[in-house]
């Protein structure tokens, strides 16, 4: 398979995932009445939604620079880059990760949440609710292959870190918060 370079991430992720985690839901939002919206402003309670989208923006944002960190050198295989198949050459345990197995989908999720409130849009929240169950879905089987993948080193990690948001995440994880020279 034709690898890409690593630094292709870097033009590719600015610009894929704000098309993404944007456009879509700007796009469905114009599917149905924007709840909340006068004269084509957002109400004062849809800027709520601003912080949960900023949130999750700073997340996603935090684990894309935590897979290009730990990527190998020679670059990605191209197709194989992100995603449910993806089945990364190495485990990463510390930064969002030491938090969250799965702070991806708590970033997009977040986001989510953040552009149906501030578009006050029914479409969005089904998006949103789509979203979650079939994250929540993919989750298990994420985590068998990557128990398959990495064996008794996962299972630790997991036995440490809570699959969506918990101990840690808000907080130093256990790892940050333990005695120097301790595991």
């Amino acid at each position: 398979m034709r690898r890409v370079p690593r630094a292709a991430a870097l033009v590719l992720w600015p610009v894929v995932v704000p098309l993404v985690f944007a456009g879509i839901p700007l796009a469905l939002s114009y599917a149905g009445t924007r709840y909340g919206w006068h004269r084509a402003r957002p109400g004062a309670w849809n800027l709520a939604g601003i912080v949960p989208l900023a949130g999750g923006a700073a997340l996603i944002a935090w684990v894309l620079a935590a897979h290009y960190r730990a990527a190998p050198a020679e670059g990605w295989e191209l197709g194989r880059g992100m995603g449910p198949a993806y089945k990364p050459p190495y485990l990463l345990r510390d930064g969002p990760y030491a938090r969250s197995r799965h702070p991806l989908y708590v970033g997009e999720q977040a986001v989510l949440l953040g552009w149906a409130v501030l578009l006050g849009s029914v479409p969005v929240v089904l998006l949103l609710v789509v979203a979650v169950l079939g994250q929540h879905a993919l989750a298990p089987w994420e985590e068998r292959r990557l128990e398959a993948q990495f064996g008794d080193a996962y299972r630790d990690y997991r036995a440490e870190v809570p699959r969506w948001l918990g101990r840690g995440f808000l907080s130093p994880p256990p790892s940050e918060n333990r005695a120097p020279g301790r595991r």
